[in-house]
């Protein structure tokens, strides 16, 4: 893992120097658009290379870096014919850099571990569940959920189960936690979709009529629901990546080492 962290390192300020470079002669040859998407990106790449010096993550920069490249690829495109593939092949190199970079931070960035917005200002109630444990319960809720899609007697039983479960499943796969498959979510709106989602899964057996006729699988619906409500009340949500975040606020945090 260090062998890799300093791989990456490397690579940032091998791309800084050329950026800088091609930044040089972009002014030189007054193409100021091109030369000012440089300057930003070499900024940014700074940014990088500071964070990983001083030992956080770097992931949070990389949407910027994202936007400056898009920027200077359409930048690349207005310049005059006889330099505008020379400055569209910096531009794709710049990206493809970006990617890899984005995979290399993803492969050596622990989990951040910032804790979430309150919610409504005031949720939750208190911060005693481990999210880890949270998000097992996650997945554990969407799992019974879709079990009963197949217990269920009724086609509104099943097609809740099927619903209850997928949703839950996804939205825990796609969250910015630790026990992830992709951090998409914002952990703020992962709380929100808790709470939601926990009031669907008591209404869905009277809404939908299915309590009569599949009362096994209402009352492991309903328990379901509630469970999930009760623990999002109490749990500490915490983020990865800080996803919806900006590269200072989650520095800040950083620093006073939450």
């Amino acid at each position: 893992m260090a062998h890799m962290q300093k791989g990456v390192h490397e690579d940032v300020r091998l791309a800084i120097n050329r950026a800088d470079e091609l930044s040089r002669s972009a002014h030189e040859a007054h193409h100021e658009p091109v030369a000012q998407a440089l300057d930003s990106l070499r900024t940014a790449l700074v940014h990088v290379d500071e964070a990983l010096g001083g030992g956080r993550s770097a992931l949070p920069i990389v949407p910027e870096l994202v936007r400056i490249v898009d920027d200077l690829a359409s930048f690349s495109e207005r310049v005059a014919p006889e330099v505008r593939a020379f400055y569209r092949e910096a531009a794709q190199g710049f990206r493809d850099l970006v990617r890899q970079l984005e995979r290399s931070l993803e492969a050596i960035a622990p989990s951040l571990e910032l804790p979430s917005k309150p919610l409504l200002g005031v949720l939750p109630l208190a911060r005693v569940l481990p999210q880890d444990l949270h998000s097992a319960m996650d997945y554990g809720s969407g799992a019974t959920c879709l079990a009963t899609a197949l217990m269920a007697d009724s086609t509104s039983g099943k097609i809740a189960g099927a619903a209850l479960g997928a949703s839950v499943v996804c939205v825990s796969a796609l969250t910015d936690y630790r026990l992830s498959v992709a951090k998409i979510i914002p952990i703020e709106a992962h709380e929100a979709i808790d709470h939601l989602w926990g009031l669907s899964a008591i209404i869905a057996p009277f809404a939908f009529g299915y309590w009569k006729k599949d009362p096994a699988v209402a009352a492991i619906h309903v328990m379901a629901g509630a469970s999930t409500i009760l623990a999002s009340l109490f749990t500490d949500y915490r983020a990865a990546k800080g996803v919806g975040r900006s590269v200072e606020e989650i520095d800040a945090l950083m620093r006073e080492g939450v």
